[in-house]
């Protein structure tokens, strides 16, 4: 199951791909989310007026008199009028991507906002960010820009990071969560909107008033968002409360020929999983150049019951499913292998998922990754391909000399 298209995914998505038929906007919204492709689940639903009657019933959306402008970017917005009602995606600017746009009838395109009023439609009705219980993130006004690690600690003042954090965290589920002003400002709400994600996503647990964002929580945070984060740090923490008894630390070598090696180091401390997917505790990794790349996963998973490893590559391509079967009593030792085409710049991480609801502890665990660029294979394989051109004919010259 992999996780609902980020923000600018989606978009994409809506606009790069066409209905199925003339209209169809409330499965094309669907199938923009991630319907199909694993979360959202089904609408249940076979037209937009029936999409909204859900979405009022689950309670959370918000409606012109409850929310003060646009919509949100990457927001699921409904018309309710007629016999089907309509479904598009706010921009958060005024406009939308829409179905039937102007000119091309059974496409895809961008329109005003107040586009669906040529069909009979009045405001629009209702925007939410769930469907069917999953959350998907929506971006509260904030373009997609620069984030800096430095700037995500408590006390920060007046800054674009952390306008940037809030958005996210906006767009987050957290139990007991609410919604945050975009001010700018790293104070007592977003240091609890922070320590609650770590508290329920595994990232620690800050005292009050002094918590900050870290690469692991970072990286969870943004991912799909459209944002760029940036490590900053001088001391190359992680954020949020260490567990006690001292970690071991990460290490990455670059060798000649731009060969690359990263060792993510063990935390300290557990980390415990159950019914959905947790990140291996540690940063994530990327290489510098594209490649091929190796990945390994070593863990000590206690803890009976069916449980599985994944491997994900940013923001949310999820790859090297490993399904493991855990026996009560017994210390579970994994080792999970991957190889795989890497890319430049795009991360690498490593997460784990009960697949039937109980709960398990991770002692001892780390991962691996090793790339060797594309231009290294191809020169070994010129050289091999030398070796052969030149020994094959001094072969033959010495078994000539040798008969």
């Amino acid at each position: 199951m992999t996780a609902p298209r980020g923000i600018e995914d989606r978009i994409n998505w809506f606009l790069n791909n066409d209905p199925s038929g003339p209209g169809m906007c409330a499965q094309h919204t669907w199938h923009s989310l991630g319907g199909d492709y694993g979360n959202p689940p089904a609408w249940g639903a076979g037209t937009a007026n029936e999409a909204i009657t859900k979405v009022k019933n689950s309670g959370r959306y918000w409606t012109p008199s409850s929310w003060d402008g646009h919509p949100p970017r990457g927001a699921w917005v409904g018309w309710t009028y007629g016999k089907s009602g309509h479904a598009a995606l706010s921009l958060g600017d005024g406009r939308i991507a829409t179905t039937d746009p102007t000119g091309d009838s059974g496409g895809s395109g961008i329109e005003p906002i107040h586009y669906p009023e040529k069909w009979g439609a009045g405001n629009w009705t209702v925007w939410t960010d769930e469907y069917n219980g999953v959350r998907f993130p929506v971006a509260y006004g904030v373009t997609p820009g620069e984030v800096y690690l430095s700037k995500l600690v408590y006390g920060q003042k007046d800054s674009d990071s952390v306008s940037r954090l809030q958005d996210v965290l906006n767009g987050h589920p957290l139990s007991e969560g609410s919604v945050l002003p975009l001010t700018g400002n790293y104070l007592d709400s977003t240091d609890h909107e922070v320590r609650l994600c770590q508290q329920q996503h595994g990232f620690g647990n800050d005292p009050v008033g002094a918590s900050s964002v870290g690469p692991s929580q970072a990286d969870h945070l943004f991912a799909g968002s459209g944002h760029t984060v940036h490590n900053d740090l001088d001391n190359g923490t992680d954020g949020g409360s260490p567990p006690t008894g001292g970690t071991d630390p990460a290490e990455t070598k670059t060798f000649p020929l731009g060969i690359e090696y990263h060792y993510s180091g063990k935390p300290a401390g557990e980390l415990t999983f159950s019914g959905s997917y947790k990140k291996l505790d540690v940063a994530a990794w990327a290489p510098k150049k594209k490649g091929l790349t190796f990945g390994m996963l070593y863990a000590n998973v206690d803890g009976e019951g069916e449980f599985r490893t994944r491997l994900i590559r940013d923001p949310d391509d999820a790859t090297a499913y490993q399904t493991h079967y855990a026996k009560s009593g017994d210390n579970y030792l994994l080792t999970h292998l991957w190889f795989e085409s890497g890319e430049a710049g795009r991360k690498l991480w490593y997460e784990f998922c009960s697949m039937d609801g109980t709960s398990h502890t991770v002692t001892t665990r780390y991962a691996k990754f090793f790339t060797i660029p594309w231009d290294v294979v191809v020169v070994v394989e010129q050289i091999g391909a030398a070796v052969t051109a030149v020994s094959r004919p001094v072969g033959r010259f010495v078994n000539w000399v040798r008969g």
